[in-house]
């Protein structure tokens, strides 16, 4: 091969280089960037309120979520409701409470009032029994539910 020969062969590999560079900048340059994709939308938090008459039953919440259990107070006797069963890592109680009842009513002892709320996926029961606290083994009534946090 002679010297000139390899001379242009070089200046054509330069001459490729050189544009091959210049389109993919210009390439870079005129091209959109790209965007992150914006994050998944978050439902709405949402609460979901249960009864006695619930007990048994399956109850779905997203995480976030809060449920609140409502169960009439039954007072007489020294009872009082005591939750014997509940994932803490799955349902977080915020709070509790007791709703006086009607004056007027005879019996009404008010009704007693929890927030939980879902803190990550999974599957729960959360029982309560009511029962004297000097006397454990005597229940006079229990609720359960099994809790999905999706």
């Amino acid at each position: 091969m002679t010297k000139n020969t390899r001379i242009y062969i070089v200046g054509l590999v330069l001459i490729a280089a050189i544009s091959a560079t210049t389109v993919i900048g210009v390439g870079m340059l005129t091209s959109p960037k790209q965007q992150p994709a914006p994050p998944a939308p978050v439902p709405p938090c949402t609460e979901k309120v249960v009864y006695a008459n619930d007990s048994g039953s399956t109850i779905k919440l997203n995480k976030g979520d809060t449920l609140k259990l409502s169960l009439n107070d039954y007072g007489d006797g020294g009872y009082s409701w005591v939750i014997t069963s509940q994932d803490k890592a799955k349902l977080s109680l915020v709070s509790s409470n007791h709703v006086n009842g009607s004056a007027d009513a005879l019996g009404d002892f008010g009704t007693d009032v929890w927030t939980f709320k879902a803190i990550t996926p999974g599957t729960s029961t959360l029982t309560l029994a009511c029962q004297r606290p000097w006397a454990t083994n005597d229940t006079c009534a229990r609720f359960s539910i099994q809790v999905v946090v999706q």
